[in-house]
């Protein structure tokens, strides 16, 4: 493993977060991932939603005003 690799690997606390994770989605396949691939999962869709709601304000911001 490369020290990249190993510095982009944490150690996380989820002591109360685990069944939040665990519950988080209703899907069939939800229940058949792991644990790290429902963190990621949840992380990507919620940085998703970041980026979008951050791209949305610029573009407002953007538009000129017509008042």
């Amino acid at each position: 493993m490369s020290d990249k690799q190993k510095r982009d690997r944490i150690t996380l606390d989820i002591t109360d977060l685990r069944e939040r994770i665990e519950t988080a989605r209703s899907e069939p396949l939800w229940k058949e991932l792991s644990l790290s691939r429902k963190i990621r999962n949840l992380l990507q869709t919620y940085l998703e939603q970041l980026e979008k709601e951050r791209q949305q304000e610029e573009q407002r911001n953007n538009q000129p005003d017509n008042s």
